[in-house]
């Protein structure tokens, strides 16, 4: 498994902690991200050209949206 693709399958698994499920793969292998409340969308990209796309992605999508309590 390449680098890129482990770390957007372990992102993935990060976010669907917090309510965000894969909707849908793009025929470009894009994952198109939902929340758990149908308000947010997001696109995950497959090989993105920034090196932190990922971290910064899961970020956002957790701040957006999550079905933990915050603390």
């Amino acid at each position: 498994m390449s680098g890129q693709r482990a770390e957007r399958e372990a992102a993935v698994r990060e976010v669907a902690a917090h309510g965000w499920t894969v909707a849908r793969e793009t025929s470009r292998g894009y994952y198109v991200m939902h929340c758990s409340c149908g308000r947010h969308q997001t696109t995950m990209h497959k090989t993105p050209r920034l090196l932190d796309h990922f971290r910064n992605k899961v970020a956002w999508m957790i701040t957006q949206c999550s079905t933990q309590g915050k603390d």
